[in-house]
């Protein structure tokens, strides 16, 4: 412990979490400002990954001051010999070192031959770091021409603990498969939880504008006629809502049946989509057809979980028209 002695009711919290990931517990904290609740439930999930008790530990943050207040944390604890090793994951808009992000060979030079050099940048960092920062990740992505988002995936592989957004732990499309497919002995620290009721129900929504679809079909109709095809169902079926009776202002109007023959026509544009995409062919709207695309396997994954939890909200503003999957009690 980094401090001759504990705050007034640290010890008691810092026993309690202990306690809790000895016993497979869930634990809820509520404590004053200034009682140092950070390091009241860093320090016992590091004693108990040190026991064996844990295989790894996340802190769960939902904004980057508290991100940082746990590296300061963490740093405090190495200052009294504490090895543990740990990266900071950032999205991948905020990490990209291009101007724009482009996630293939052909727009990042990052991204050209990451898999050829990867090993190497992971054994340098490995070699001289122990603090995996944002910062840090850069650096070494820079020194080796590597994906920054990429790397920072891969070292979370091999680090004792992970600090990142609530995301990466909770979020059915964007999750850390690696870990949380299968699960595993994780501690999982969530930071202000109070705020994951409401992310959470985000999360587990999904929403589509009419506007978008119908701009992207007249976008690829003379290139692509069968991919135009299948866009324009879709923008055609979002059309086909304007005859339902929306009251209120905005107008709105929520049903609990699930739109079965959107997420069909969701279905059928992904599979038309894959195709061409994976060619590779660089045209203009190739981009906005990456965003559809994305686009519509969220909405398909989120329809995975409609249940009695679920309502579909139709919504439209001026001209446009939007179409919500939404929980108002979360899955999690």
């Amino acid at each position: 412990f980094p401090y001759p002695a504990y705050r007034r009711g640290q010890r008691e919290l810092a026993v309690a979490v202990y306690r809790g990931l000895r016993d497979e517990k869930t634990i809820f904290a509520q404590a004053p400002t200034g009682i140092g609740k950070t390091l009241a439930t860093v320090f016992p999930a590091l004693k108990a990954l040190g026991e064996g008790k844990v295989e790894k530990v996340f802190y769960l943050t939902a904004k980057t001051l508290t991100r940082t207040v746990a590296e300061n944390t963490l740093d405090q604890l190495r200052s009294r010999g504490v090895r543990f090793r740990c990266v900071t994951l950032t999205a991948k808009e905020k990490i990209c070192l291009n101007e724009k992000v482009a996630c293939n060979p052909q727009d990042c030079a990052f991204a050209k031959g990451h898999y050829d050099r990867i090993k190497t940048a992971l054994w340098d960092l490995f070699e001289h770091e122990e603090v995996l920062s944002r910062d840090v990740i850069i650096q070494y992505a820079q020194k080796h021409r590597v994906c920054p988002f990429e790397f920072s995936l891969d070292t979370s592989s091999w680090s004792d603990g992970v600090i990142c957004d609530y995301n990466y732990a909770f979020d059915p499309r964007v999750y850390l498969k690696r870990f949380f497919l299968f699960g595993g002995d994780y501690a999982l620290l969530i930071d202000e939880a109070h705020n994951l009721v409401d992310r959470a129900r985000e999360m587990y929504s999904a929403e589509i504008c009419r506007s978008v679809w119908r701009h992207l079909g007249k976008e690829i109709k003379v290139d692509n006629p069968k991919l135009a095809t299948a866009v324009n169902r879709i923008a055609r079926w979002l059309l086909g809502c304007r005859n339902l009776e929306l009251t209120g202002e905005p107008p709105a109007l929520v049903l609990k049946e699930q739109p079965d023959d959107l997420i069909e026509n969701l279905q059928r544009f992904m599979t038309v989509a894959e195709k061409w995409l994976v060619k590779g062919i660089s045209t203009p709207w190739r981009e906005s057809l990456i965003d559809r695309y994305f686009e519509a396997a969220s909405m398909v994954r989120i329809s995975e979980f409609y249940d009695e939890r679920y309502v579909t909200v139709y919504r439209k503003e001026k001209r446009d028209l939007w179409v919500k999957l939404y929980t108002s009690a979360t899955p999690l």
